[in-house]
């Protein structure tokens, strides 16, 4: 149900949701980061793929899963302060392009 606050009629508060997608840059940066995480997603499931072929051993697959958390846990509070301290577009150009060339080497 629609609500009435502010002076605005009934229908506006349903359309001021969706106000972000009339920036052509907010959608650029949207689609980017689908695609971005679509990538993730799936070189994700084709490395753990791959392991579990090459070795049949759940040991291994736990294995991967532990190396994988660590550096996220390492890395936590020290890419905080990078977020914090450099412009975020170049930032997320670095790592975007860096994610890229990960994908691109284990392809």
């Amino acid at each position: 149900m629609a609500r009435v606050s502010d002076g605005l009629p009934a229908g506006a508060a349903v359309t001021d949701r969706f106000l972000a997608l009339r920036s052509r840059d907010f959608r650029l940066l949207l689609l980017g980061q689908a695609i971005s995480l679509a990538g993730s997603r799936m070189n994700e499931v084709a490395v753990i793929w791959q392991l579990y072929l090459l070795t049949h051993s759940p040991l291994a697959l736990g294995m991967l899963g532990f190396f994988r958390v660590i550096p996220a846990i390492v890395f936590a509070l020290g890419g905080g302060v990078l977020a914090d301290a450099v412009d975020r577009r170049l930032l997320m150009l670095v790592s975007q392009c860096a994610l890229t060339l990960s994908s691109l080497g284990l392809a």
